[in-house]
């Protein structure tokens, strides 16, 4: 018995030790949530999209399914112009595209109404990207291929996986509508395939899109511009970081679009668009940003972070909002 009673309270202390070494020496399973890093409650779970890295083009004329209204994003690199109509790439939200070995990704969300372009490269290497499915804060969330990073389009950054808290990096990109692209971009390859979706595509009536400069950081302040205050070809001045902006608006064609500027730059508004700028110097400038005419012309202008969204997704998203104009 008196053995029996030894062997007990030998085995349960050994049993304590290996308790306590385990608690002390092993990590505790990390719970789902943690992975990400923003406020899960937010996130909502869907099956992912169609990946897509190998677009179909045709040529303006072509095209005849697409109201003049409708929304068109554009990406132009060297002496190419890609058109993206939102009725379009309502199917996969993401689209993997190249022009001259430049690869890119072009966004849109139909819940948030945002297009945003983004540069494939992450750590120096091409990273194919599609929808995955989730959303935040009812904004579309990318992922690779693999599924090892998750990317907020709105927020610019990655929220869980390899990417948490690094910043994916924007290229320049402009939203206007489709009659525009067939007025004044007729030599553009368009975007097209099977599937043509409205709904999320149109801008909104009750004037609710807004378009946002990102003045300090990823997420700290965003200078909000209304859509309806600039009733015609506008330029508006703000800073960013310290550097000179100018942002330009024209209600009617649905095209907004923000430039860094040298500090006293003075710009006159031209009417041959698109060419849209004067500057003191005699250099005349695109919607691009590029000089066509001039001392600076070759030269182009580089562009702050800044894209259309719902005022309530601005809102939603960023704490420091304010309505500029």
């Amino acid at each position: 018995m008196i053995n029996m009673r030894n062997t007990l309270v030998v085995v349960a202390l050994f049993l304590m030790a290996c308790s306590t070494a385990d608690s002390e020496g092993v990590a505790e399973p990390t719970p789902e949530s943690s992975l990400w890093s923003v406020d899960e409650s937010f996130i909502k779970e869907g099956a992912p999209f169609a990946f897509i890295d190998a677009p179909e083009f045709a040529a303006v004329g072509a095209v005849d399914k697409v109201a003049d209204e409708e929304r068109v994003l554009l990406v132009k690199h060297n002496e190419t112009l890609k058109a993206y109509p939102y009725v379009y790439l309502n199917y996969s939200e993401v689209v993997n595209d190249a022009i001259d070995g430049f690869n890119y990704i072009v966004s849109y969300c139909p819940q948030t109404k945002s297009g945003i372009c983004f540069t494939n490269r992450i750590n120096g290497a091409p990273q194919p990207v599609l929808a995955s499915g989730y959303l935040f804060k009812d904004n579309l969330v990318l992922t690779d291929r693999e599924n090892k990073s998750y990317w907020s389009q709105m927020l610019l950054k990655g929220i869980r996986g390899g990417q948490k808290e690094l910043p994916i990096q924007t290229t320049y990109s402009i939203e206007t509508t489709w009659k525009t692209v067939k007025n004044y971009f007729p030599e553009a390859k368009v975007y097209i395939h099977d599937k043509l979706q409205t709904k999320g595509a149109r801008t909104a009536s009750n004037g609710s899109n807004h378009f946002g400069v990102v003045l300090e950081g990823l997420e700290e302040r965003i200078e909000l511009y209304r859509h309806q205050s600039f009733d015609k070809l506008r330029i508006r001045e703000t800073t960013v970081g310290g550097k000179n902006v100018v942002v330009l608006g024209d209600r009617e064609k649905q095209l907004f679009t923000a430039f860094y500027v040298q500090p006293g730059a003075v710009f006159t508004l031209r009417s041959d668009f698109p060419n849209v700028m004067l500057g003191t110097d005699g250099t005349v400038y695109n919607v691009f940003g590029e000089a066509v005419e001039g001392p600076k012309k070759g030269q182009q202008l580089a562009s702050p972070r800044c894209y259309n969204a719902e005022l309530w997704a601005w809102q939603w998203f960023f704490e420091q909002t304010a309505i500029a104009f």
